[in-house]
C-alpha cells in the first residue's frame, strides 16, 4: 500500500487519513493502489494560482515538503484570507443550527432532515474535526447518534416513507463511512455493513437504482449517489462485490450520449445535463473505472458546460458537490481551473451570516455543500484497486 500526502493544516486530519487508510486495508481485504492529497492545505484553497507549486511527495517526505513551504503560501494560511474566513463562518453557522435531537434542518422540510444531516456532518469531518477531537466533535457525534439512530432493521437509512429513500441512503451511508474511516467504532461498522447490504440487493435487473429499494427501473443520478456511498463504505472497510459496481458502471455508460455528458435515463430521448454528468464522473472515478474513451468524453462535456449554472438553479449545489470530486480526481489542471471560478463565485454569494441559501434546499443543506466544496482542496485522491 502506497500513501502520498502533503502535510494537512490540522495533524489530526493527516493522522487519521493515514491510520484510517491502513486500517481499511486490513479490515476490508482492499488494496489502496494509489492515494494522495493534491496541492493540500489552506494553500490551494486560499489561492488557485498557486496550486501549481505544490509537488506530490511521498510520506515520508511531509516534513521535507512542510520545510519547503514558501512565503507566499504560508501568508495564504494566515486567519483573515478570505476563503478561509468564509468556512470558519459557514461552520460556525451550521454548528448554531443543529437541533437538540442532533439533526440539522428546519420545520418546512422534515423529510429531508436525515439527507441535511448527513450532509451537514460531512462538511464538520471535511473540515478536520472527529466525533472525539476538535472544535465540532460535539455536534458530529450527535449528527451520527442521530443518523444511527434511523438504520432500519432491513439496513436502510431512512426517517420516513418520503419520495426518495435512495437518495437519503446514500447520503447517510457516506457520512457514516467517512466517519468511521477517521473513527471507528463497532456500532457504525454493523450499519455500514447493513447499509452496503440493502443496496447491493436492491440493484434492479437494470442494472442500477432508483427512488426505492424495490424500484425496477432506474436512472443515472441515484444509481451514481449509490456507488458514491459504496466506495465511501469500501474505504472505510466494507466489502462491497465488484460486480455490483461494474454492472452499474455498465447502466452508466448506456446513458452517456453523443456529446459526453449523461442522460437522466437510459433512452433515446433524456438528454444531457451537468448535475447528473457530475454525479456519474464522480461515481466513474470513486470506481477507477477503465474506459478511458468514456471519462475523456466525460471530463471535456464537464469543461465545456459546467461554468453555465448559478447558484439560483436548482441543481447547483448537487453539481459542485459532485464536480468538487470529479475535477479532483480528473487532475491538478482540471482541478484548478473549476475550483478557482467555483470559489470565487460562492464567496460573492455568502451571507453576512456565514451562510448561503437556496429557496428549495434550504441554509442548512446548502451552506454544509458550499463548505465540503470550498475545503475540496484538502481531500484525498484515493485509488482503490478495482478488485
Amino acid at each position: 500500500r502506497q500513501v502520498f500526502a502533503h502535510e494537512l493544516r490540522r495533524p489530526v486530519t493527516r493522522v487519521a487519513l493515514v491510520t484510517g487508510l491502513l486500517l481499511a486495508g486490513s479490515l476490508g481485504g482492499l488494496k489502496i493502489v494509489h492515494a494522495e492529497v493534491i496541492g493540500e492545505g489552506p494553500s490551494r484553497i486560499a489561492d488557485a494560482q498557486h496550486a501549481e507549486a505544490q509537488e506530490k511527495t511521498s510520506a515520508t517526505d511531509v516534513d521535507a515538503a512542510a520545510a519547503q513551504e514558501t512565503v507566499q503560501e504560508r501568508a495564504d494560511n494566515r486567519a483573515g484570507h478570505p476563503t478561509v474566513s468564509a468556512i470558519d463562518k459557514a461552520l460556525t453557522f451550521l454548528a448554531a443550527r443543529q437541533r437538540a435531537d442532533g439533526s440539522f434542518g428546519d420545520d418546512e422540510r422534515a423529510n429531508e432532515r436525515l439527507a441535511i444531516t448527513a450532509v451537514c456532518g460531512m462538511a464538520l469531518l471535511s473540515a478536520g474535526s472527529l466525533p472525539d477531537n476538535g472544535p465540532f466533535d460535539a455536534q458530529i457525534q450527535q449528527a451520527t447518534d442521530y443518523v444511527l439512530d434511523h438504520v432500519q432493521e432491513g439496513g436502510l437509512i431512512a426517517s420516513s416513507p418520503g419520495a426518495a429513500p435512495m437518495y437519503v441512503h446514500a447520503y447517510a451511508l457516506r457520512f457514516l463511512a467517512e466517519n468511521h474511516l477517521a473513527h471507528p467504532s463497532p456500532k457504525t461498522e454493523k450499519a455500514i455493513a447493513q447499509s452496503v447490504e440493502l443496496i447491493v440487493k436492491s440493484q434492479n435487473a437494470m442494472n442500477g437504482w432508483r427512488y426505492i429499494p424495490s424500484s425496477r427501473d432506474a436512472d443515472s443520478s441515484v444509481t451514481a449517489c449509490q456507488i458514491v456511498a459504496l466506495q465511501a463504505a469500501r474505504r472505510a472497510g466494507a466489502r462491497v462485490p465488484r460486480e455490483t459496481i461494474d454492472r452499474a458502471i455498465g447502466y452508466l455508460k448506456r446513458c452517456q450520449k453523443d456529446d459526453g455528458g449523461f442522460a437522466y435515463i437510459d433512452s433515446p430521448g433524456s438528454g444531457s445535463s451537468v448535475p447528473r454528468s457530475a454525479a456519474v464522473m464522480s461515481a466513474l472515478y470513486l470506481s477507477n473505472a477503465d474506459d478511458a474513451r468514456m471519462l475523456a468524453k466525460g471530463l471535456t462535456y464537464l469543461n465545456d458546460n459546467a461554468g453555465e449554472y448559478q447558484v439560483q438553479d436548482a441543481y447547483f449545489f448537487y453539481a459542485q458537490y459532485h464536480l468538487s470530486t470529479a475535477m479532483n480526481y480528473a487532475g491538478d489542471e482540471h482541478f484548478r481551473r473549476w475550483y478557482a471560478r467555483c470559489r470565487d463565485y460562492l464567496l460573492t454569494m455568502q451571507a453576512a451570516d456565514g451562510s448561503w441559501s437556496h429557496p428549495q434546499l434550504g441554509s442548512e443543506y446548502s451552506t454544509a455543500k458550499a463548505c465540503i466544496i470550498l475545503l475540496s482542496p484538502r481531500q484525498p485522491v484515493i485509488r482503490l484497486s478495482r478488485g
